[in-house]
C-alpha cells in the first residue's frame, strides 16, 4: 500500500514539475498555485547532525524555514546541492516572503525577511542604528577578538577569509545588491554603497536611521526589472568586512578576493534589504530568471565584470516560511523525503543518501521516500516540451528490500565517506 502511495506521490509531484503556469494572484491563493504547479522543497543539512537538529528539521536556532521552489522553468539543477531533501505542502506551510537568490536569511531582521542584521544602514545591529555609545561598544568588541585571535596583528596583515572564519561553502558565495543607476540619485535617495572609506565616514556621523530610507521604492523598481536600478557585486568577505568596517572606521581585516567572481563554484547570495512578499511571487520568479539566468545582460553589463560569455554561478531562489511550532505541524508540512542521484553518482554514494532519506522519513511520520534526478531533469530543461517526456520523471519511487532505519551519525558517516567532496565543500562540486 505504502509502494502504491509512494508511486502516486511520485508521478503526481513530476507533473506538478513540468508546469510553467505562472502564478496569477487574480486567479488562485499561492498555496493552492504551488500545490498543482512545481515543487516547494527544502534541502536538508546533513553535514552538521546532532540529536537535537536533526538533518531534515529547521536547526533549533533558526527563526525560520528556508526552501526553494523548482519547475521546469528553472530546473531541477537549480537546488542547494545536498545529497537528501523534503519536498513541503504548500497547504501546510505558512509563506512569510521570497527571494530570487539564496538571501543568507539566518542573518536577516524579521525572520528572514528583513534586512541583513548588521547591515550598516538598514539593519538592527547595524552601525547607524546602534548610536554613539553602541557603535562604540561594538568597536571595543572587535577591538577585543582581534586582540585575542590575532595578537599585534594590523587588519591589513589578517585575511577576511580567518577573521570570519569562513568555510570554503561560504566564501565562494558572490554578494548582491540593488542600487540606483544614477549617480546623484543614488547619493540622495538611497546612499546604500560599497565605497569602503565614504560609507565610513558617512556612517559614522548619524545615531539613527532614517526610517524614510526603508519605505522609498527601490525595492519597488527592483522588483519591477525597472531599468534605473543597476546591480553591484561583492566577495561574501567583503560583504562581511562593509559591515564591521562601519564601526571600526576602517575594515576589521584585509579581503583577499576584492572582484566577484562569477565561475561554477560560486553562488549567488542577496545582501540587499529588500524581500518579496508571497504575493509577489511571479515577480520573484522573473527577477531570478531574467537577472540571473545563465545570459543574464545584468551580470555581463556590470561595471566590474565585462565578459559576455554565459555566467554559470550556482544558483536556487529562497522561499521563507514560518518555523514550524510543534512535531505535528513539521509532519503536516511534509509530503516526502527524497534523496538525489546526482551526475556519477557513485554506488556507495546514492546508498548512504538513501539509508539516510530513509532514516528521516520515519522519524518525520512514516513518509514516503523517491528518488530525485538530478541529471535527467537538466537536459529536459534543455529540450522542447514535446521531447520531455523521453527523460523519464523528476520522481521515481524506487523499492529496496535493504532499507532500514540506521543509527543517524553511522548514516552520515557513511555519507560523508561516500562524498568526500559534500563534508569540505557544501555539494558545490557535485555541481562541477
Amino acid at each position: 500500500v505504502m509502494t502504491t502511495t509512494c508511486q502516486l506521490l511520485a508521478e503526481q509531484l513530476s507533473t506538478n514539475f513540468l508546469s510553467t503556469v505562472p502564478f496569477d494572484t487574480n486567479i488562485v491563493t499561492l498555496p493552492n498555485y504551488l500545490s498543482t504547479n512545481g515543487i516547494l522543497l527544502s534541502m536538508c543539512g546533513v553535514m552538521v547532525p546532532s540529536p537535537d537538529d536533526p538533518p531534515c528539521s529547521v536547526p533549533r536556532e533558526s527563526t525560520h524555514l528556508s526552501a526553494s521552489y523548482i519547475n521546469a522553468n528553472v530546473g531541477s539543477t537549480r537546488i542547494i546541492p545536498q545529497p537528501v531533501g523534503i519536498v513541503l505542502d504548500p497547504m501546510h506551510v505558512n509563506i512569510t516572503c521570497l527571494y530570487p537568490t539564496d538571501a543568507a536569511t539566518d542573518i536577516r531582521d524579521n525572520d528572514g525577511c528583513g534586512p541583513p542584521t548588521q547591515d550598516p544602514k538598514y539593519g538592527s545591529k547595524g552601525a547607524r542604528r546602534a548610536g554613539i555609545v553602541g557603535r562604540r561598544m561594538a568597536r571595543q568588541q572587535i577591538e577585543k577578538y582581534t586582540r585575542e585571535n590575532f595578537g599585534d596583528k594590523g587588519w591589513r596583515d589578517i585575511p577576511c577569509t580567518e577573521f570570519f572564519n569562513l568555510p570554503a561553502s561560504i566564501a565562494n558565495g558572490t554578494a548582491w545588491r540593488e542600487r540606483e543607476k544614477d549617480p546623484a540619485r543614488r547619493n540622495k535617495s538611497d546612499g546604500h554603497v560599497w565605497d569602503q572609506e565614504n560609507a565610513y565616514l558617512r556612517l559614522g556621523s548619524h545615531d539613527m536611521a532614517d526610517q524614510s530610507m526603508l519605505t522609498d521604492d527601490v525595492c519597488s523598481r527592483l522588483k519591477g526589472g525597472d531599468d534605473s536600478i543597476e546591480f553591484e557585486y561583492k566577495s561574501v568577505e567583503e560583504w562581511f568586512s562593509w559591515e564591521l568596517g562601519a564601526f571600526l572606521g576602517h575594515p576589521p581585516c584585509r579581503v583577499e578576493q576584492d572582484t566577484p567572481s562569477f565561475e561554477k563554484h560560486n553562488w549567488w547570495e542577496y545582501s540587499g534589504k529588500c524581500s518579496w512578499q508571497p504575493l509577489e511571487f511571479q515577480q520573484m520568479m522573473d527577477t531570478m530568471k531574467n537577472q540571473f539566468s545563465e545570459s543574464s545582460s545584468s551580470i555581463s553589463s556590470s561595471r566590474q565584470y565585462t565578459d559576455d560569455s554565459n555566467v554559470n554561478v550556482s544558483l536556487w531562489n529562497e522561499v521563507v516560511a514560518a518555523k514550524p511550532r510543534t512535531v505535528e505541524e513539521e509532519r503536516d508540512g511534509i509530503q516526502a523525503v527524497f534523496y538525489v542521484r546526482y551526475p556519477n553518482e557513485s554506488e556507495e554514494g546514492l546508498a548512504a543518501a538513501r539509508k539516510l532519506a530513509v532514516a528521516e522519513a520515519k522519524r518525520l511520520g512514516d513518509k514516503p521516500v523517491l528518488m530525485m534526478e538530478w541529471q535527467q531533469q537538466r537536459n529536459q530543461q534543455e529540450e522542447d516540451q514535446e521531447e520531455e517526456a523521453k527523460y523519464g520523471p523528476l520522481f521515481t519511487c524506487p523499492a529496496d528490500e535493504s532499507d532500514e532505519a540506521d543509527d543517524d551519525g553511522d548514516i552520515v558517516e557513511g555519507l560523508v565517506e561516500a562524498k568526500p567532496e559534500l563534508s569540505k565543500d557544501a555539494g558545490f562540486e557535485a555541481l562541477s
